[in-house]
C-alpha cells in the first residue's frame, strides 16, 4: 500500500532567500489570501520581464506574506513609481489565466463593505478551488473564444396570456418582478422568461436549491435549442472548476446555479433572473450570511445589469422596492384571474377533519394530491397534560416522542426520560403536539387504506413522481413535481407556521404556501388549516395574495423594522458584550438603537443594531472598523449578521 503523503497548507514557511528585496521597473498589486483581518490591503510585489509573460491581470500566484508564502490575485500590473519601496518579488504564478476578471472584484468589494468583512473572505464563493489539469484541457480564457450557438426564438404566449402585452418590458434593458400565480406551473414561466431574455445577451438563472436546478436542467434539454451550462456547489470539484473556466471563456449565453452562481464571471453579463428569492435557501448561513436577493441587486447596479424577479410571494424587501416605483411588478391580469376557479375549503371547528378527507377524496377522482406539513418527525414537542408547560431536558432542549420509542428524548443531548415528571407541578403525563411527517403519514394510511401514500422530506426528499393516485406528504421545500399538477392541495400546520417566534414567519409561511399552489392543477381543491377569517385565508379566497403582504408591509413600516431599517446582529463572549453595548452607545457620528444584550447560549451574547436604511453603510463601516481593531489587538473576531434572516 503506497504511503500517504501528508496534507500541505496553501500558506507555508517561507525559504530565507525569497523574502529578499528585487529591483524591477515592473510591480503587481495583489489582494492576498489572509485571514488576518486588518492586513485587508492590496499588497504590492516585484515581477520580471520574464515573469510579466505569464501574468494577467486576475492571475494567481504564489507571493511571501511577513514569514509565510501565501496566495493572491493581481488586480493591476503597473510600472514602479517612487513611492513603490522596500518590494518583495513574488515566489511564482500559480495560474497564467485570468481568473479573478475587474467586473468581479469590483462585485466582491461591494459586497464585502455591505456584509462588513473581508474582501478576500467572498473570493472563495466567487473562485472555485484550482484544478491545473482542467486549465490545461481547456487552454487560456482571452484566446480564441469559440462562436454562440444560435437560440430558437421563443414562440410561446404564456406569458402574454397571463400579464398581457405589458410584459413586453421582459425584453428590454429595465428590471422588472413577475409574480407567479397560483396553479401555473412556475417553471414553464421561468423557461419562456429565458428564451426571451437570452435574445438579448448572455444570462445567468438563480435558482433556491438543487431540487430546481435538476428541474431547471430538465426543462432546458427539453426544449433542446437552449446550450447552457450548469454551475453549482453539488458538481464534483474538476467539473465545477472546468464549468467555471468554460463560463469565463464565454462558451455558454446562459448560465444555471444556485447562489454561490450569483458570483459567476460570465463576459458581457447583460441579464439576471432569481427565481423566488423570498425561499430561505437563498440565504448563506454561514459567513459572510448573504442572500441571493441583495447579492443580485448589487452586482445589477455595479455592471447595469437587466435584473427580474419571478416569486409565487414575493419578500417585504421586494415589496419595498415595487413600493418606491424602483422595481416595475407584473401580476396577473383581471380577466386571467377570473377565469381561473378552484375549491376552497378553510378549517372549521366543527367539520375540520371531515372536510379534510372530503377534499382528498375529491382529488384523488382527478389525480395525486399533495399534503404539505411543517415538520419532519412524529411528535416534535410535548407539554405537561396538567401545567401546560414544555416538556424540557435538564440541558435546556425540548424533549420530542418518537415514532418507535415512546420515551421522551431530549432534541439536543439525546438524554431519555423513562419516568418522566414535570418540574413545575410534577405531574407525570405529557400531552403530544406538533405532528411530524411521519404521524401525519401513520394517520392519512389508517383513513385511506387503498391508497399508496408517498412521504418527501429534507432527508429523503423526492424530485418528481407521475400522474397517479397516490397522497404525497411532503414538508416545505420537499414537494415533489408532477407532470399534470395535483389535484387537490392540503397544507396543513398553519397555525404553527404562522405563529413562529421570529420577524419572518408569516413572510416565509405564506411563501410556503403560495409556491405549494403553483403544483396545483386548474380547477383543482384547496385546503387551508386555519380559519376562514384569517388574513392569509381572506387574500388567497380573494385572490389578491399580496394583500395580507402589504399589510405586514404597512405594519413593518410604522414600527421601523426591516425591510425601512437595517438590522446587525453581533455576537461576542458574554464576558465583553456590555463593552461592545457601550462602545456603539458612545458613537458620535450617528445614533442606533440597541437591542439587548441577550444570551445566546452558556458562552456567548449577542446584540441587535437598528439604523435606517439611509444610515446602514455607515453602520457597517463602523463594524468593520471594530473588527479589524480586534484583530490588530489579538481579539476573537465577532460574528456578524447583517440582516439575518432570523430575527
Amino acid at each position: 500500500m503506497a504511503q500517504l503523503r501528508p496534507l500541505r497548507l496553501v500558506s507555508q514557511r517561507a525559504n530565507q532567500n525569497i523574502n529578499s528585496l528585487v529591483k524591477s521597473d515592473l510591480v503587481i498589486d495583489v489582494v492576498v489570501d489572509t485571514p488576518v483581518l486588518h492586513l485587508d490591503g492590496n499588497y504590492t510585489y516585484a515581477i520580471s520581464e520574464k515573469e510579466r509573460e505569464f501574468i494577467k491581470v486576475g492571475s494567481l500566484v504564489k507571493i511571501p506574506f511577513g514569514k509565510t508564502v501565501t496566495t493572491g490575485y493581481v488586480l493591476n500590473i503597473r510600472d514602479r513609481v517612487d513611492s513603490d519601496v522596500s518590494i518583495k518579488g513574488i515566489v511564482s504564478v500559480i495560474s497564467s489565466q485570468a481568473l479573478l476578471q475587474p467586473k468581479i472584484w469590483n462585485f466582491v468589494k461591494a459586497a464585502a463593505a455591505r456584509y462588513c468583512i473581508n474582501p478576500s473572505d467572498l473570493i472563495r464563493f466567487a473562485i472555485p478551488a484550482r484544478v491545473a489539469s482542467c486549465e490545461r484541457t481547456i487552454g487560456n480564457p482571452a484566446l480564441n473564444v469559440p462562436p454562440k450557438r444560435k437560440i430558437a426564438t421563443s414562440k410561446n404566449t404564456l406569458l402574454e396570456s397571463i400579464y398581457g402585452a405589458k410584459i413586453a418590458a421582459l425584453v428590454g434593458t429595465g428590471n422588472g418582478a413577475i409574480l407567479a400565480p397560483t396553479a401555473i406551473d412556475t417553471f414553464l414561466l421561468l423557461t419562456e422568461m429565458i428564451q426571451r431574455k437570452i435574445q438579448t445577451g448572455a444570462t445567468l438563472v438563480i435558482v433556491p436549491d438543487l431540487k430546481d436546478l435538476n428541474r431547471l436542467e430538465k426543462y432546458l434539454s427539453d426544449i433542446g435549442a437552449i446550450d447552457f451550462i450548469r454551475f453549482d456547489s453539488s458538481l464534483a470539484k474538476t467539473d465545477r472548476y472546468s464549468a467555471f473556466l468554460q463560463i469565463l471563456r464565454g462558451e455558454k449565453n446562459l448560465v444555471i446555479g444556485n447562489r454561490s452562481a450569483i458570483f459567476a464571471p460570465i463576459p458581457n453579463l447583460k441579464n439576471l433572473i432569481i427565481l423566488n428569492e423570498s425561499d430561505p435557501s437563498h440565504f448563506e448561513r454561514r459567513s459572510p450570511y448573504a442572500n441571493t436577493r441583495d447579492l443580485a441587486l448589487l452586482r445589477s447596479t455595479t455592471e447595469s445589469i437587466s435584473l427580474w424577479f419571478l416569486d409565487a410571494s414575493p419578500s417585504l424587501e421586494l415589496l419595498r422596492l415595487v413600493d418606491s416605483k424602483w422595481l416595475p411588478f407584473f401580476t396577473p391580469e383581471k380577466i386571467f384571474s377570473h377565469d381561473r376557479k378552484w375549491s376552497i375549503t378553510a378549517e372549521s371547528d366543527d367539520f375540520a377533519r371531515k372536510n379534510l378527507f372530503t377534499v382528498i377524496r375529491k382529488g384523488l377522482s382527478t389525480g395525486p394530491v399533495l399534503v404539505v406539513v411543517a415538520e419532519r418527525g412524529y411528535f416534535n414537542s410535548a407539554t405537561c397534560n396538567q401545567c401546560k408547560n414544555q416538556a424540557l431536558c435538564r440541558c435546556g432542549g425540548k424533549l420530542i416522542i418518537g415514532k418507535n420509542i415512546g420515551t421522551p428524548e431530549c432534541v439536543l443531548c439525546n438524554e431519555k426520560y423513562p419516568e418522566w415528571k414535570c418540574k413545575y407541578c410534577n405531574a407525570g403525563k405529557l400531552h403530544r403536539y406538533q405532528k411530524g411527517d411521519e404521524r401525519h403519514l401513520e394517520e392519512f394510511g389508517k383513513a385511506f387504506p387503498k391508497v399508496l401514500i408517498i412521504s418527501s422530506n429534507g432527508k429523503m426528499s423526492k424530485d418528481s413522481i407521475d400522474d397517479e393516485k397516490v397522497i404525497v406528504i411532503a414538508t416545505p421545500g420537499s414537494e415533489p413535481a408532477t407532470p399534470n399538477g395535483y389535484g387537490a392541495i392540503v397544507l396543513l400546520d398553519g397555525k404553527s407556521i404562522f405563529n413562529r417566534p421570529f420577524l419572518r414567519s408569516e413572510e416565509e409561511a405564506r411563501y410556503r404556501w403560495l409556491n405549494a399552489l403553483t403544483s396545483l392543477k386548474p380547477g383543482g381543491d384547496i385546503y387551508l388549516s386555519l380559519p376562514e377569517s384569517h388574513p392569509e385565508v381572506q387574500s388567497i379566497l380573494q385572490s389578491a395574495p399580496l394583500k395580507s403582504s402589504r399589510t405586514e408591509l404597512e405594519n413593518r413600516r410604522e414600527l421601523s423594522l426591516p425591510p425601512f431599517s437595517r438590522f446587525i446582529e453581533v455576537q461576542s463572549e458574554s464576558k465583553e458584550i456590555n463593552q461592545i453595548t457601550q462602545q456603539f452607545k458612545d458613537e458620535k457620528s450617528f445614533a442606533c438603537d440597541i437591542l439587548g444584550p441577550s444570551q445566546v447560549d452558556k458562552l456567548n451574547s449577542k446584540i441587535i443594531l437598528k439604523v435606517p436604511i439611509a444610515n446602514g453603510a455607515k453602520l457597517g463601516e463602523i463594524i468593520y472598523d471594530l473588527q479589524r481593531y480586534r484583530s490588530a489587538k489579538g481579539k476573537k473576531p465577532l460574528r456578524v449578521q447583517v440582516d439575518p434572516f432570523t430575527i
